[in-house]
C-alpha cells in the first residue's frame, strides 16, 4: 500500500495545502488589502466603519453577516476608475495565487453598485479589471476571470440593464453573470427577466442561493433562472428530492467553509458542506471574502478535510473535480487538468518517500 495512506495528519494537512487549486466564488470587494483600502478611503474622502471597540478599522471584525454586507458597500465605493480596477484586481489575484496556490480564479464584481457611486462606464470597469489581471498572469501564472454579479438589493431594472451592459460590451475574460448581497431582500424570481436575457445570449448564469435563508431559492435558481452553477446551496441538504436532482445533473455548487460558519452552521461533520460532498454532489471550495472573513482556499480545505476525515487522494479529487466547471473552453480546462495533474504526480513522489521534506512553499500556510 502506498505511503500516502499512511501520512500523518500533519503530511495530510501540507499535502493539502500544496496541492494546485481554482477558485471560482470570491468577490473583488472582499478582497482588498486593507492598506489598500484605506488608502482608496482617504483618496475619495470616504468614511470607513470603526468595526472594533477600541475605535479602529478592522474588516475581519464584523458582529454578524448583515453588518459585514454593509461594509461591502463601503468597500465598493471605494473603487472608482479604471486604474482602481486594475489595482485591485492584480493584488486580489495575486495574493490569493500566492496563499493557496491557485491557478485560476474566477471573481465576481458588482458593476451596478459602483455604477451607483461614480457613475463609471462598465467597460472603464471590465477594462481595468482584465489589464490588472494580465499583470496578475505575468507576475505568478494565475489566470484570472470575471462575473459580473447583480447586487438583489437593486432594482430588476437595474439588474437587466447591467445584464445589456455586458452583452452590449463583450470581453472575453467576463464569462458570465451571478447574484449575491442580502438573500432576505431579493428573491431570485424577482430578476427572471434578467437571467431570461442573458441566457438568450448565451451568458453562463450563477446566483447565491440556499446561503442562509430560505431553502426555496436554491430550486427557483435552477428551475426559474436556468443557472449553470449554484454559490453556496447548503439548505440543499436538507432536501433529498432536489439533492438528487442536482447530483443526477452534475450541477456544480460553489461553497465556502468560511463563510458557512460565519452564518452559523457547525464546524464539524454536520456542516452542509460535508454532507453535500458525501451525497457525491459536484463542490468546490472557495474562500468568498477573505480580508472579511479571515478565509483562504488553503485554510478551508485543511478544515473541510478535518471536519470531512477526508483522506488525501479524496482532497486530490477536491481540487481537480472543479476544472471540469470552470467557465473557460475545453482547451483551457484541458491545460489545466495536465497542469494539474503534472503538479500533483510530482507532489505524490515526494510525500511517497520517507522522510521527504514538508516544507511549504512561501505563503501557503495562509
Amino acid at each position: 500500500m502506498s505511503r500516502l495512506a499512511h501520512l500523518t495528519s500533519e503530511e495530510s494537512d501540507e499535502f493539502t495545502r500544496r496541492l494546485p487549486k481554482v477558485e471560482l466564488h470570491c468577490h473583488l470587494a472582499g478582497m482588498l488589502r486593507p492598506g489598500t483600502l484605506i488608502e482608496l478611503a482617504a483618496k475619495y474622502g470616504i468614511p470607513l466603519p470603526d468595526t472594533t471597540p477600541e475605535g479602529v478599522y478592522d474588516p475581519c471584525h464584523q458582529p454578524h453577516a448583515v453588518a459585514s454586507l454593509n461594509l461591502l458597500d463601503a468597500v465598493i465605493s471605494c473603487i472608482k476608475d479604471r486604474d482602481d480596477f486594475a489595482r485591485v484586481a492584480h493584488e486580489a489575484l495575486v495574493d490569493s495565487s500566492r496563499a493557496s496556490n491557485l491557478k485560476y480564479m474566477e471573481i465576481f464584481f458588482n458593476p451596478a453598485q459602483h455604477a451607483a457611486f461614480w457613475a463609471t462606464p462598465y467597460a472603464d470597469m471590465a477594462d481595468g479589471l482584465i489589464e490588472g489581471m494580465r499583470e496578475a498572469e505575468r507576475e505568478t501564472g494565475v489566470k484570472g476571470r470575471f462575473i459580473a454579479s447583480i447586487n438583489r438589493e437593486q432594482s430588476p431594472a437595474v439588474a437587466t440593464q447591467l445584464v445589456r451592459d455586458v452583452i452590449d460590451n463583450p470581453r472575453d475574460e467576463i464569462v458570465g453573470i451571478g447574484m449575491d448581497a442580502n438573500e432576505a431582500l431579493g428573491p431570485p424570481e424577482a430578476f427572471q427577466e434578467a437571467y431570461e436575457l442573458a441566457g438568450r445570449h448565451r451568458l453562463r448564469r450563477t446566483a447565491h442561493a440556499g446561503e442562509w435563508a430560505f431553502p426555496r431559492n436554491v430550486a427557483t435558481s435552477i428551475e426559474t433562472l436556468g443557472c449553470d452553477r449554484i454559490d453556496h446551496g447548503y439548505f440543499i441538504a436538507a432536501e433529498p428530492v432536489l439533492l438528487q436532482r442536482a447530483k443526477d445533473s452534475g450541477l456544480h455548487f460553489t461553497c465556502c467553509w468560511s463563510t458557512s460558519l460565519y452564518h452559523g452552521w457547525p464546524a464539524g461533520p454536520q456542516n452542509p458542506i460535508v454532507e453535500m460532498w458525501r451525497q457525491g454532489l459536484s463542490i468546490s471550495l472557495n474562500s468568498d471574502d477573505p480580508q472579511l472573513d479571515g478565509s483562504s482556499v488553503n485554510r478551508d480545505y485543511v478544515a473541510f478535510r478535518h471536519a470531512a476525515g477526508a483522506d488525501t487522494e479524496q482532497m486530490k479529487r477536491l481540487a481537480l473535480d472543479p476544472i471540469d466547471h470552470l467557465w473557460a473552453d475545453e482547451g483551457e480546462r484541458r491545460d489545466l487538468r495536465r497542469q494539474f495533474n503534472t503538479e500533483i504526480q510530482a507532489l505524490e513522489s515526494e510525500f511517497a518517500t520517507p522522510g521527504a521534506a514538508l516544507t511549504a512553499p512561501q505563503g501557503a500556510h495562509r
